[in-house]
């Protein structure tokens, strides 16, 4: 059965809009001074109030209806802009959207992950996912990337969609629990599936592996080599993490999308010098 105690919204920056973060929170474990806390760190302002889109302010957070849209203040009054806010569409020009899958059995930590990147949070108790997106903007070199981000459900009997969430993606998380060999199996046949899914492909996704868990290092049954040899075979980056102490969690995300971006660049090139000696081909 899937969790309804999982709410994601949009949050904006009451005083300037172009802020904003998609976030993903618990209910029932979440109070209002709890929720201010996580606004204050995604927007990087003291939050101190909420409002929705309508200009009205909400004072009890279980009136938070899922995929609305609320605008949080330092203490000022709601700005008359934000009810008819839009992304310009010249900010959404300057932004490219990366969209990136989590692959991986039930409990090997793939939501909490995503919560540790996109909101520097960690929840202990496990709720099943059967498919959440995230949203986070970040800059990577000189590029704005707004990276969509799919937290997909590992149990069993959802193995049959692991290659649907495969489809349309330019980047793959493969991840396993250090302290669980069924996981490193699993990931194995995911992978595999990977391979035949883009064999006869021009556009292969970027892909990580990613051993999560090493807080519980006394537990472990893979040893990092191991994930390693895993990574190298199938020409993956290899990261291990913890999602709850943060070990790594930046750098294994950070190094997926550099790598991302370096394939699109690589690609761009490649098409130019094509163009560029059909223009000569034609001149001749």
């Amino acid at each position: 059965m899937i969790n309804t105690n999982n709410v994601t919204i949009q949050i904006y920056n009451n005083a300037n809009p172009r802020k904003s973060m998609k976030v993903h929170y618990l209910r029932k474990e979440t109070d209002r001074r709890k929720f201010m806390q996580m606004c204050s760190t995604v927007l990087e302002l003291r939050a101190s109030r909420i409002f929705d889109q309508s200009g009205k302010e909400i004072l009890d957070i279980d009136r938070i209806q899922m995929g609305g849209n609320y605008f949080i203040s330092s203490g000022e009054e709601f700005n008359n802009f934000n009810s008819n806010f839009q992304n310009s569409s010249a900010e959404s020009k300057q932004l490219v959207q990366y969209r990136i899958s989590l692959l991986g059995m039930g409990s090997v930590g793939k939501s909490n992950l995503t919560t540790r990147w996109v909101n520097n949070e960690f929840f202990e108790d496990y709720s099943l996912t059967l498919l959440d997106k995230y949203t986070k903007r970040v800059i990577v070199g000189e590029q704005h990337c707004q990276i969509e981000i799919s937290d997909t459900c590992g149990q069993e009997a959802y193995t049959s969609l692991r290659t649907q969430w495969m489809k349309d993606k330019e980047g793959l998380i493969f991840t396993y629990a250090i302290n669980s060999l069924e996981s490193f199996e699993d990931i194995k046949n995911t992978l595999l599936l990977f391979q035949q899914l883009f064999k006869m492909q021009e556009q292969v996704p970027s892909i990580v592996i990613v051993g999560n868990k090493t807080d519980l290092g006394s537990e472990r049954v893979i040893t990092h080599d191991e994930g390693k040899q895993l990574a190298a075979q199938f020409q993956a980056l290899f990261y291990e993490t913890s999602a709850k102490n943060g070990s790594n969690v930046n750098q294994m995300f950070t190094g997926l999308i550099n790598d991302i971006i370096q394939k699109k660049q690589f690609k761009k090139v490649e098409e130019d010098t094509q163009n560029q000696k059909q223009g000569w081909c034609s001149l001749i």
